[in-house]
């Protein structure tokens, strides 16, 4: 690309994000990390300067900086940026998401300023419950509400999908009353399925702004939880105690999942978010391989090392944990199952079997399916 080249530039968004900025592409929806120099040459860009004129500004006004005009606006071009013949038709809005549907107005009676304050002393209403009621602390034991080991964990899987949409209906109201849009996916973590809320426009909001984004679906746990402890409470019917607990159960687990940071979980998000480093797992990891990256700061360096020290415990702690705790189990229900199905096929036995051996065959059919996704996204 020569200097006197005519470039148009595609729509685009400047966000200022701490030292940093956002800039967005409109048109593909995607955000860019970039410094001060940078969004300056996109500035002239647009105004319809020559790349030469560009990188005289440039120099004089960033000598600290290694500008390299011509390279930049490549690297521009590439991330779609620039608009050319074969590209420069009008690209369609994309239908909006079912959820996209969603009234901001509405979004905003679960998601304000005041709410935000209401969720904070839930959490620690919960937790005082919790230390004067003991009781109520979830045990592994609550996980079977019946003798039929087939109708427990079918009404687990159920009632945890249940728990997990609701969960992510916090993520989907919080972006929503900001008016963005949003989507909800399946996808994973290590071996752990997981359904994800796409908060990319979150970009566009402030630090504060996205940390609760990323903080409102463990607001909407808490108002299940302290609803799951008044029930066992207040309410002595055998059943609602035997739901309420598995409630008890799951959310404390999940809760104790969104505390691994190793993964990106939404406390990882929030890690990620304050400090300022994004793509800090992938960068901690590099960073411990001993590959060359750019660190410019020592409290970086310190933030990269202490997260890649996590990262390689926490994975180590997970391996070691799917190889002696989840594969013996799933090699014994897998045996049970299969035993089981020799039986009638009128008898209990028969149908125990047959929804353990179903609940396996999703739950990795799932997995494998979310795995080939993330390799053919990385191709």
């Amino acid at each position: 690309m020569n200097s006197e080249s005519s470039i148009k530039l595609t729509d685009y968004q400047i966000h200022k994000n701490q030292n940093e900025y956002i800039v967005e592409n409109v048109r593909s929806a995607e955000y860019y990390e970039m410094n001060e120099s940078a969004v300056e040459a996109i500035k002239l860009l647009d105004e319809g300067k020559d790349l030469d004129e560009i990188e005289r500004i440039l120099l004089n006004k960033f000598p600290q900086d290694d500008i390299d005009v011509r390279g930049f606006t490549e690297q521009l071009v590439e991330l779609g940026f620039i608009l050319g013949d074969n590209n420069s038709k009008r690209i369609p809005v994309p239908k909006p998401s079912v959820v996209d549907r969603i009234s901001p107005k509405i979004a905003r009676f679960f998601f304000n300023t005041i709410s935000y304050t209401i969720y904070l002393l839930l959490f620690l209403v919960n937790i005082t419950l919790l230390v004067m009621h003991p009781e109520f602390i979830p045990h592994y034991s609550d996980l079977f509400i019946s003798d039929s080991l087939a109708v427990s964990m079918l009404t687990y899987l159920l009632l945890s999908l249940v728990l997990i949409f609701f969960h992510e209906m916090g993520h989907v109201l919080a972006v929503r009353s900001h008016n963005l849009s949003t989507n909800l996916s399946i996808g994973h973590r290590l071996f752990l399925i997981v359904i994800e809320t796409d908060m990319t426009h979150a970009w566009r909001l402030k630090k504060k702004e996205r940390n609760q984004l990323y903080l409102s679906g463990i607001c909407f746990d808490n108002v299940l939880f302290l609803c799951a402890i008044l029930t066992q409470m207040f309410f002595q019917n055998s059943m609602l105690q035997a739901i309420s607990s598995l409630v008890l159960l799951d959310i404390f687990i999940k809760f104790v999942y969104q505390c691994c940071v190793y993964m990106k979980t939404d406390f990882y998000y929030v890690i990620e978010n304050s400090t300022g480093y994004y793509n800090l797992m992938e960068r901690s990891r590099e960073w411990v391989l001993g590959k060359n990256i750019d660190v410019t700061t020592s409290r970086e360096k310190i933030t990269l090392w202490l997260y890649g020290v996590i990262y390689i415990i926490g994975v180590g702690l997970s391996i070691l944990l799917f190889i002696f705790y989840m594969i013996p189990q799933l090699y014994y229900m897998l045996r049970t199952s299969l035993e089981h199905l020799s039986h009638p096929i009128q008898t209990m036995y028969f149908w125990d079997g047959f929804v353990i051996l179903l609940q396996l065959v999703i739950g990795v059919g799932l997995l494998l399916f979310t795995w080939s996704r993330s390799l053919l996204n990385k191709q």
